[in-house]
């Protein structure tokens, strides 16, 4: 969509146009006169002549052209207008540029003119060859605003007709074999902007292979290489014959080794004649040696090209010789990166300038960055206490500034850490304006727009003689870069400033200054309030439910990005000069709660019976970006916040929402009663139950599934079941069994106990196949028969864990801890640890800590909080003590020295929260000098109060105290609070604990032997 109303921005007179586009072939010329006051783009100036279908002459403004930022336009007016008349007419005085664009139909152009102009786009109509031209249009007219348009607005359309056009090629021949430019611009720009909605769903599985071929083709392909390998087999296996075999493909985030471990050399082969033509794009050397022979070099020798493996060895060996050989493919050019202000494109500028200022301008392509988010602004927090908490100790950091109103993208390069205090002895004090010298560091500037499109960007090295001055420590400000060059400060408004007095050149001549604040937010509630003089009418809501609001286009514009883009593109009606929009689809309350975000800066939701999920949807049409971040991050903190079942089922709709999706199928496969025990669940979408059916943490027995499954059938069957199955007829089951035909196979029946299928099969055979009974019977006999169905694994909720707190999916989250495994988790069947529950509180006494637990080795405690409920625990590698032990006595006797607080130095503890379960909080030491305290009138104690167990004044009373201190995160937002129950395990590593106990069996059996030789020895010797 344009930035601002270009229809507003000339005057539209006759003799107003500057500019005559020839389109399409002409043969007969006809005049027409059409004129249409309301619609700009349909006066005369604009469409002044018609020829015939295939023709038109159309009258534009210069000004316009240059303006949308098409480098066609750019290069093919500023050519005419340096060689003086050349393709140029006079009229009424006015010198007319004539451009000619006979390979683009009149009725494509027509619709472009439309977008440029106002902004309106309609393709609902448009045959799957018109759209194909649109494309191609667009893309060899440089429009890449209307490519965003139409791939952000019809997506699914768009890629469902670039497929069909691939496998049907020789359909549109003359559009793809001629036009290759163009057709390279369309897969680059689909590559850039929309990789990962691609192939983070399934809509690449059923790509034609002509299509797969041009993406693998494309550099800009934003997707780390051995991700586009895998999404390539996985394409293989799909397409080919074995397809059906591997039903699991339907797990998107099925790990490679998982999904070949049963390859026969035969299904390999398939797989190798599939994508023969495709496995030379992947760019195998840009591959870490390490992980291409792990994932692919090894696993797959047999499909890839003979030589390969030996090649790329070489290639890692000695890349110097290989660094000009044009058979090596570059690395891609772009880089993902989560970031709210820069793009992928721009990220390789970055990187680029990085290696210039660090390496020199002679460093290969081959050697890149990864670009790690540490702080956002809008998400993090603004303050400069929260920069250095989350910065301060890190190297090779790039701060990117956004200007509030401006637009501006400033930033710098510190190939240094931040620090904000050094350390004498014991002791921290605040560094104060510090300098680091560097010669490496570097300013800069970025123009926040395509950068093919002509965009300045700005690299401002230090210079030679200040390299003392480039980088400084400073406790009070953010990052500063140079004496004053740019540097952050709260202010006196509380508001974050960038000062920055730096001009941005080579050679640093002369100096400028621009303040910007990053944070601002101006109060119009007063205009909320008194809407005199309004101009836009928003009709939200639909039936009984509607309200009218009133509001001010300029404060929409300013405030939301899809206002802007409405507004200037008139979507909505006028009548009397106001502005009306219908928003039909957004409740009134929480539409509400967002015009007053917009005028306010104030998001005020928690005492309003609204939805999260509602407003955060709500927050993403009408692109209130801040909005979404922060209800985002609430909804993946605070499960108490999600209104079940309605959010559920709302948010099964956006599958694109991936956190908020799998958040939600967490909550409610951990109480499932939320959906299945509601009224809602009888109407729910078939494909929605198939995905809680699938899902392997679902608590809930297989036979209760069941039951809720044949409730929903009945439900959703056309005709009327009684609820007495033993009153059915044939017909009945046979219209049961249609109803429930796609969700039978996800219930595991292979899982039920013989009563629970007997119970089934006594009820529903009728529903169930023959062959599916006989092998049910046949696994019970024999759970290794060769089967006809697939035996779908038991859920890890129904796996009993020796706990009141906790369950084995909690045990398993804790022992990938202990393993330090934070990325994935382990599953509960495959943890190396054993649990061994030595200490329940309610049932040893709650004072009972240091007998049942002192020198028991290393050991989890879980806490269950009174009121909330919530859990919280810590992990202690070493021994828990309260008496000290005498060393030196062969039975380590005690000596009745009661510990009082005494500190135990080690690295490997943590604390952790399953409050969320879904998103459970580890908190890892950050103070190991005080891991862990011994303390003989206390519980277990983490840190200097992080999570210490205290005697409550009662016997029966015992209470927690928690204060961040010595480990990286609070776990509780209370520092005092009353336990419910706790316990403690004691962990035992199955890897080495067998090996440890027959040591320690042969060790004394040497001492032993020892012994007795030297009791030997001396009676020999006294003897004689």
């Amino acid at each position: 969509m344009v930035d601002k109303n270009l229809s507003n921005s000339v005057s539209f007179t006759q003799d107003s146009y500057d500019v005559m586009i020839k389109v399409g072939q002409k043969t007969l010329k006809v005049e027409v006169n059409s004129k249409n006051n309301n619609n700009p783009f349909r006066n005369k100036e604009f469409l002044s002549k018609v020829l015939n279908q295939n023709y038109k002459e159309f009258h534009v403004h210069s000004s316009i052209l240059l303006d949308i930022k098409s480098k066609y336009f750019y290069n093919a007016l500023s050519d005419i207008i340096n060689n003086n008349d050349l393709k140029r007419t006079e009229k009424n005085m006015i010198k007319i540029i004539v451009l000619e664009l006979p390979d683009i139909d009149p009725t494509i152009f027509e619709v472009i003119l439309e977008f440029l102009y106002n902004g309106n786009l309609d393709i609902s109509n448009f045959t799957s060859q018109g759209i194909v031209s649109l494309l191609f249009a667009s893309s060899f007219l440089d429009l890449g605003k209307l490519l965003s348009h139409l791939f952000t607005h019809h997506f699914n359309k768009i890629i469902h007709t670039l497929n069909t056009s691939f496998s049907a090629i020789d359909q549109f021949e003359t559009i793809y074999s001629q036009k290759i430019e163009q057709r390279r611009y369309i897969i680059n720009h689909l590559c850039l902007e929309y990789s990962s909605i691609i192939f983070n769903s399934n809509y690449y599985l059923s790509f034609h292979k002509n299509f797969i071929y041009d993406i693998l083709l494309s550099d800009d392909l934003i997707m780390n290489e051995l991700e586009i390998w895998t999404k390539l087999i996985k394409w293989g296996i799909f397409n080919s014959d074995i397809s059906q075999k591997y039903s699991l493909l339907s797990t998107s985030n099925i790990v490679l080794s998982e999904l070949i471990k049963d390859f026969s050399e035969k299904d390999f082969t398939k797989i190798g004649e599939k994508i023969k033509d495709l496995i030379p794009l992947i760019r195998f050397y840009q591959i870490k040696l390490e992980d291409y022979f792990k994932e692919i070099g090894y696993p797959f020798k047999s499909i890839l090209p003979e030589g390969l493996n030996k090649c790329i060895f070489k290639y890692n060996m000695k890349k110097e010789i290989y660094l000009n050989n044009n058979n090596i493919l570059p690395p891609r050019k772009y880089q993902k990166i989560d970031s709210a202000i820069i793009i992928g494109e721009q990220t390789a500028l970055l990187a680029k300038w990085i290696k210039e200022c660090n390496f020199g301008e002679h460093l290969k392509v081959e050697d890149y960055f990864d670009f790690k988010l540490l702080l956002r602004g809008s998400k993090n927090g603004f303050d400069i206490g929260t920069f250095h908490k989350r910065c301060d100790g890190i190297d090779n950091t790039i701060v990117i500034i956004k200007i509030k109103g401006s637009g501006e993208i400033i930033g710098g390069y510190n190939p240094f850490s931040w620090q904000s205090l050094f350390i004498i002895g014991l002791q921290s004090f605040p560094y104060e304006n510090y300098n680091v010298p560097c010669s490496s560091s570097f300013l800069f500037s970025l123009n926040n727009t395509r950068l093919e499109n002509g965009a300045k960007n700005i690299l401002s090295k230090i210079k030679e003689n200040r390299f003392s001055e480039a980088i400084y420590y400073n406790q009070i400000s953010g990052p500063k870069f140079g004496k004053s060059d740019l540097y952050l400060v709260n202010s006196s408004q509380e508001k974050l400033v960038g000062h920055l007095s730096i001009d941005f050149t080579r050679e640093y001549s002369g100096t400028r200054v621009l303040r910007g604040y990053l944070d601002s937010t101006r109060d119009f509630s007063n205009l909320l309030k008194n809407t005199n003089d309004y101009n836009v009418k928003i009709i939200v809501g639909k039936e009984r439910n509607i309200k009218e609001f009133k509001a001010h286009s300029v404060i929409l514009s300013s405030r939301s990005i899809y206002f802007q883009k409405a507004l200037s593109a008139q979507w909505a009606r006028s009548e009397d000069g106001i502005i009306i929009f219908h928003k039909p689809n957004i409740s009134p309350l929480v539409f509400e709660v967002l015009l007053n975000y917009i005028y306010t800066g104030v998001l005020s939701i928690e005492n309003i019976n609204i939805s999260f999920v509602d407003t955060f949807i709500a927050s993403d049409e009408l692109e209130l970006i801040e909005i979404c971040q922060r209800i985002e991050e609430r909804l993946l903190k605070d499960e108490s916040v999600w209104k079940f079942p309605n959010d559920f089922i709302t948010i099964c709709q956006y599958e694109h929402f991936t956190k908020l999706y799998n958040v939600a199928f967490a909550l409610v496969c951990r109480n499932p009663n939320v959906i299945f025990g509601s009224k809602e669940f009888l109407k729910m979408e078939e494909n929605y139950l198939i995905k809680l059916l699938k899902c392997d943490d679902l608590e809930l027995e297989e036979i209760e599934l069941w039951e809720y499954l044949i409730k929903w059938g009945i439900e959703n069957t056309d005709s009327i079941l009684d609820d007495d199955s033993t009153k059915w007829t044939p017909m009945d089951f046979a219209e049961l069994e249609k109803t429930l035909h796609n969700c039978i196979p996800h219930i595991r029946f292979f899982q039920m106990s013989p009563n629970d299928f007997g119970v089934v099969r006594a009820q529903f055979k009728e529903i169930l196949p023959d062959d599916l009974i006989d092998d049910i019977f046949q696994y019970y006999l024999n759970p290794k028969s060769k089967l006809k169905y697939q035996v779908l694994p038991l859920r890890e909720s129904a796996y009993n864990f020796n706990s009141n707190i906790i369950n084995a999916k909690d045990a398993a989250i804790i022992a990938s801890w202990v393993d330090k495994k934070e990325e994935t988790y382990y599953h509960f069947k495959d943890i190396p640890f054993n649990f061994e529950l030595i200490y329940r509180a309610s049932t040893e006494g709650f004072r009972n800590f240091h007998r049942n637990c002192d020198n028991r080795g290393p050991t989890v405690v879980v806490i269950k909080v009174r009121n909330s409920g919530e859990i919280i625990g810590g992990y202690n590698p070493l021994d828990w003590r309260s008496v000290k032990l005498e060393e030196n006595s062969p039975l380590l006797s005690h000596n009745n020295e009661i510990y009082n607080d005494h500190k135990c130095e080690i690295s490997s503890s943590f604390i952790f929260s399953l409050a969320n379960r879904a998103i459970p909080t580890l908190s890892r030491v950050s103070s190991k000098k005080e891991a862990i305290i011994w303390c003989g009138d206390k519980g277990p104690c983490f840190g200097l109060q992080d999570l210490w167990i205290k005697n409550g004044s009662l016997p029966h009373i015992i209470v927690g105290k928690s204060k961040q201190h010595s480990y990286e995160k609070k776990i509780i937002n209370r520092e005092t609070f009353e336990i419910e129950e706790y316990e403690v395990f004691r962990i035992i590593d199955n890897r080495f604990y067998l090996s440890k106990f027959i040591y320690r069996i042969f060790e004394v059996i040497i001492r032993t032997i020892r012994s007795i030789d030297k009791r030997v020895s001396f009676q020999i010797r006294g003897g004689a």
